[in-house]
């Protein structure tokens, strides 16, 4: 008996995928898939050869395509969740996170992904969490990274609110995991100010700048600072209680900003 033809295709096909001749594979799964368009595995190759080329708007079609023929793959699902999230669409890349989460509900790797993507669009306190859940599973260098950056940019949204307290708390935990990380107890010293813990706040001023000397908006504001300061000590005599001058806190344009994330390998 004759082999089919279009089975030796698929066959053939892989096996040139195996040999990494990729760009001779995608032909051959191309054919297969004209004769054969309802094969879900044909598209689930053909998706990882196209990944693997990084053209992953053809990959994300074809991993797509795949997910409509046959929905409980839970390989193709983080694999689509991974090209979503290089092509930093990250609320496509969180939606089949959570289609694995709901399966492998303690895959560490794909909370730690799913974690990066919330931050990259600022949910910072559901990436806490999960970055949180993530160090108690196992210790990862890049994930503990970005908690901190994490907590620092919770901090600087709590600054904005008001939240001073709170704000203090963030700072706190950043400091903790890092103790050389300078824009952290800058904004602790922004949070004492705001608490109207001025000698702290001073003590956290002088912490950044020891740490970073170069960052010049932490000499200034600390110069800033201590000038409100002195101003209201020397006039605090010709004034009421209830005209006390306020210790007016500068807005950081660049308070939001985090550095660039590190996906864990």
């Amino acid at each position: 008996q004759m082999p089919n033809l279009h089975s030796v295709r698929l066959d053939y096909a892989n096996l040139l995928a195996d040999m990494g001749k990729n760009e001779e594979a995608v032909e051959q799964f191309n054919i297969y898939i004209k004769n054969y368009p309802n094969d879900y595995k044909a598209y689930k190759n053909l998706a990882i050869v196209n990944k693997r080329l990084n053209r992953l708007d053809t990959a994300i079609a074809n991993y797509e395509k795949a997910i409509s023929l046959k929905n409980d793959d839970l390989d193709v699902k983080k694999d689509l969740a991974s090209c979503y999230h290089a092509k930093k669409n990250y609320l496509s890349a969180i939606k089949y996170y959570d289609e694995v989460l709901k399966v492998a509900a303690n895959d560490v790797d794909i909370k730690a992904n799913k974690a990066i993507a919330l931050h990259a669009i600022n949910k910072y306190s559901e990436a806490i969490e999960l970055y949180e859940d993530v160090l108690k599973a196992k210790d990862n260098p890049t994930v503990k990274s970005n908690l901190v950056n994490a907590y620092t940019s919770e901090g600087f949204v709590a600054i904005g609110n008001g939240n001073y307290a709170n704000a203090a708390e963030y700072f706190q935990k950043a400091i903790k995991i890092d103790q050389a990380n300078d824009y952290a107890y800058y904004g602790l010293a922004r949070a004492y100010k705001g608490l109207e813990l001025n000698e702290k706040a001073g003590e956290m001023y002088e912490k950044a700048i020891a740490l970073n000397p170069e960052k010049t908006i932490y000499s200034s504001e600390y110069g800033q600072f201590i000038s409100d300061l002195y101003s209201r000590q020397i006039n605090i005599s010709d004034v009421t209680s209830g005209d006390l001058p306020e210790i007016m806190i500068v807005e950081n344009k660049d308070s939001n900003q985090i550095d660039n994330l590190v996906e864990p390998q």
